[in-house]
């Protein structure tokens, strides 16, 4: 199953401003959480295999 694409870093930053006014703190927590998860940090050789 392919990994889903991640979205553009500027896409992702204006969603964190907009919702930091509109949504609770808790709420804005468990969505970074959530988009943490999804997306686990890659190393740069993960793609060669090593």
């Amino acid at each position: 199953m392919a990994a889903p694409t991640m979205p553009q870093p500027s896409f992702l930053l204006a969603n964190l401003k907009a919702d930091s006014t509109t949504k609770p703190l808790l709420q804005r927590c468990q969505d970074l959480v959530k988009i943490i998860d999804e997306y686990p940090a890659k190393w740069p050789n993960d793609e060669a295999g090593v």
